[in-house]
């Protein structure tokens, strides 16, 4: 039997059972069935709702210390949903692979299997020993059957055949992490062949470059930017197609190689991008068409659904034609059909072998250039699922303790630990559906914020928990409603998450993130929600822009109007006035209801609107903007004229007592302390014109402040966010050049010039928290115990209580940094003097599960 015989008779065809066995014997060494196998009875209630049958079929030693697996065959009832019920048959399966060094198990449902290879995990005894023990293992997982790309699998069970086994092997074979790092180097190759097409044929770098930048990398990121969102796009569809909702007659019939069939078929290869791909993206997937029929250049009678969502709003080339040479596209097709992608996000402990949504994290990491500079790594799962269950646990438990500081709360937080990190209900909870509809009320308005959000990591981490949180509460609150999985989670994405990012690129990949973790509940296609207001681009850490503050109070604006008035003063037609008063008034006063307007936006689907909107919260901010550089220019005006007329005074009257004096008389005024703030007044004069020009030229989605007082406006009605969390970038402040000073003149405690970025981050979470928020960040942990770390340290001390501090020392936590880091998790109240602290010292995955740290 040969590596194509095994992925395309065995692998991706239905499960056999004595087919499966051969595979076992010949590529994984297993030589010891049962003649017959092992029925495995299990009275749990779940078991009998999602396990049809359970068999073990054998058992092998796979090398020289006796390792031992089991082999097991589940077959799975209709309720059971193989491609998502990872994490459930998970826990059903822990007695049954218990008394096993590992195990490979296969699942069956019809015309799809799912393979699954459970492993150990190493943890430390009471004696500080490195032990055995499978409380909690890790499972990898492969899914085959119809429709499905086994080519990874064969490739990598190829290189185990014929030789003796061990457990390295199998994870070995089952690595995820190996998986994501050749698909991200072949898809960087493919990047860089595209954008540099298009940088070398002058036309298209004339139609694209940047001419504001003078440097040639800055003239070619647009073009970079082009083709990182080309790619986006075309990896979202690799997703979607997987559904089945691209190319057939029905959301159920579609064509899972639909792009690549799209392109083979296609006759005018050369024009594929400026014919096809235009027609798909903006005239298919972003407009709405009577059955969501697709215009016959896609195909006869198919239907392909409409996103909405942004993702395929119209861009440059859909007015002008941007082409490759055929080539590039057959490749690239050919690369993603090589894969297999998993539109369900892994979790930390259950790992599909695929490319899943969490991939686009790992390009966002290595693909964008400027996230060395920027300091910006992507967060390890295991340590993004940590910080998420940490955070959830301490919101939960502070909103119990602020109402009762009693026994019941504290027993409380043993039942919230038990929901949000092990997924169970308590008996406590179950028997008392007020006090489930309590918790889940907090979950439903817990607002939560990364500002510095990169790929997304952390809200979709909390994403997730929120989610799993909310369905297990859902059978005790006593409501009539059904539990829609897709709706649950879009209620969390529009009332619960938000982030910032300066980087666009970031923005647009979180938000792709945001739309698959919707897409996978969807039996049938639905409009994509918007989430420019959600995620939005911006400077996190700057609330003002140049020499002004951006912190939005509605009493600063006013209606732009001002009644026709005579000479003498007197309305010309009061009537006509006082109506176009109050029409501009209205005007004024529906742009101002800026939480209302994002919510509107969030939910629709309709072009005209959004842009509408999206139109009259632009101008609101721009108006704010212009207004307040108005009136501090009025300001700053006032001063100077003061200024000078002090000085004249006094120069003056020196000159006339002592007029030889009077040359050496206005050396002194100049050198005065009122001439040099004269100085200085000048100065903020043409900084703010400078801020003028620089506000008209500025572009959308390339702001170097945010305005969070205005955008998240209904946060802050509320008191400010409850969580924020993240992995700000690491740089010290002294290599931003002018953006160094524009921090300096911001005021933040925290700020010393050889200091880093990430204080400023922690004092800005810290302080938009509402009182007793908490606060979850991983950084570098040099601000322990270096002398600028000295400001931060006092920070915390003064403004924070600090709760518990995991410090990695020669621990390395990013595959692409050298630093040690720390997590950090803190709430906004007074310090306490409470603050439990760990040091781990060796590698944090080969070891128990960084929770058991505390």
């Amino acid at each position: 039997m040969d590596k194509n015989h095994l992925q395309k008779t065995i692998l991706e065809a239905k499960y056999e059972r004595s087919e499966w066995i051969n595979v076992l014997k010949d590529w994984f060494g297993a030589k010891q069935f049962y003649q017959v196998p092992e029925r495995i009875i299990h009275e749990n209630q779940d078991w009998k709702s999602y396990v049809e049958n359970a068999y073990e079929l054998g058992r092998f030693n796979t090398d020289n210390n006796g390792r031992e697996v089991g082999v097991f065959e589940i077959e799975l009832t209709e309720k059971a949903w193989i491609e998502r019920n990872r994490v459930k048959l998970r826990s059903l399966l822990n007695s049954v692979y218990s008394n096993v060094d590992g195990a490979l198990i296969v699942f069956v449902q019809k015309d799809k299997w799912r393979f699954s290879y459970v492993s150990e995990i190493r943890v430390r005894d009471e004696n500080d020993k490195i032990v055995i023990q499978k409380t909690e293992p890790k499972r990898y997982t492969y899914l085959f059957g119809k429709g499905e790309n086994c080519r990874t699998a064969a490739n990598r069970f190829d290189k185990l055949k014929g030789k003796q086994i061990n457990l390295a092997d199998l994870t070995e074979a089952f690595s995820v992490e190996k998986l994501n790092k050749e698909f991200f180097d072949k898809y960087k190759k493919h990047f860089s062949d595209f954008w540099k097409y298009l940088a070398e044929n002058k036309g298209y770098y004339e139609l694209l470059h940047d001419r504001e930048k003078d440097e040639e990398d800055k003239k070619t990121k647009p073009i970079r930017d082009f083709v990182k969102i080309l790619l986006g796009r075309l990896v979202f569809l690799q997703f979607l197609q997987k559904k089945g909702w691209m190319g057939g007659t029905d959301w159920k019939t579609g064509d899972v190689k639909f792009i690549q069939n799209l392109f083979a078929e296609f006759s005018d290869k050369k024009h594929f991008h400026s014919t096809a791909l235009r027609t798909l993206f903006f005239e298919t997937l972003n407009r709405k068409r009577p059955n969501d029929v697709a215009p016959a250049i896609l195909g006869e009678n198919i239907k392909i659904p409409y996103l909405n969502g942004g993702l395929f709003d119209s861009d440059i080339s859909a007015k002008h034609d941007i082409d490759f040479p055929a080539e590039y596209f057959a490749d690239l097709l050919d690369f993603f059909e090589q894969y297999n992608f998993t539109i369900d996000e892994n979790d930390a402990f259950d790992r599909e072998v695929g490319i899943d949504p969490e991939m686009l994290g790992h390009i966002f990491e290595n693909l964008l250039e400027e996230n060395r500079e920027k300091g910006a790594f992507y967060t390890p799962k295991e340590i993004v699922h940590y910080m998420c269950q940490e955070s959830l646990i301490e919101y939960l438990s502070g909103a119990f303790r602020v109402k009762d500081i009693t026994a019941e709360a504290v027993t409380l937080n043993s039942d919230i630990e038990l929901l949000v990190r092990h997924n169970r209900v308590s008996e406590a909870i179950q028997s008392d559906y007020k006090l489930a509809n309590e918790i889940n009320d907090l979950l439903q308005a817990v607002k939560i914020c990364d500002p510095a959000i990169g790929s997304g990591a952390f809200p979709m981490g909390l994403l997730k928990e929120i989610f799993e949180c909310r369905r297990l509460l859902f059978g005790f609150l006593k409501t009539h409603d059904n539990f829609n999985a897709a709706q649950i989670k879009k209620e969390i994405i529009q009332n619960n998450i938000y982030g910032v990012d300066i980087e666009p690129g970031a923005v647009d990949i979180a938000r792709l993130r945001f739309w698959l973790a919707l897409v996978v509940d969807e039996d049938k296609p639905q409009p994509l929600p918007n989430l420019d207001y959600k995620i939005m681009q911006g400077n996190s850490l700057l609330e003002r822009f140049g020499e002004i503050d951006l912190e939005f109070d509605k009493s600063k604006l006013k209606a732009d109007f001002e009644p026709a008035r005579n000479l003498l003063g007197e309305y010309i037609d009061p009537q006509v006035s006082i109506n176009d008063f109050l029409r501009v008034q209205q005007e004024f006063d529906e742009e101002f209801n800026v939480a209302d307007l994002e919510n509107e936006f969030f939910k629709s689907d309709n072009p005209t609107e959004k842009n509408s909107i999206r139109e009259k919260i632009e101008r609101l901010e721009r108006r704010f903007i212009k207004e307040t550089l108005k009136a501090k220019e009025k300001e700053v005006s006032e001063k100077i004229a003061e200024r000078k007329a002090e000085i004249e005074e006094k120069v003056k009257t020196f000159a006339d007592e002592n007029q030889q004096n009077a040359f050496r008389l206005r050396e002194y005024s100049r050198k005065s302390k009122n001439s040099e703030s004269l100085k200085d007044l000048e100065s903020q004069f043409n900084n703010i014109q400078r801020d003028k020009e620089r506000l008209e030229k500025m572009k959308t989605g390339d702001k170097p402040y945010f305005m969070w007082h205005l955008y998240f406006l209904d946060v802050f009605e509320r008191g400010g966010f409850d969580i924020f969390i993240g992995n700000p970038p690491y740089i010290q402040l002294q290599k931003l050049g002018a953006e160094t000073a524009e921090y300096e003149k911001a005021g933040f405690q925290t700020f010393a010039r050889t200091g880093d970025i990430y204080c400023l981050f922690y004092e800005i979470g810290n302080e938009l928290l509402k009182k007793g928020g908490t606060l979850c960040f991983i950084t570098s942990n040099s601000w322990m115990k270096t002398q600028y770390g000295e400001e931060l340290r006092n920070y915390f001390a003064e403004n924070a209580n600090p709760l518990k501090l995991l410090n990695f020392e020669d621990t390395k936590i990013f595959q692409t940094a050298t630093v040690e880091t720390s997590i950090l998790l803190l709430a906004k109240q007074e310090f306490e003097k409470n603050l439990k602290a760990v040091a781990v010292r060796e590698d944090y995955r080969n070891e128990v599960s960084i929770t058991d740290y505390f």
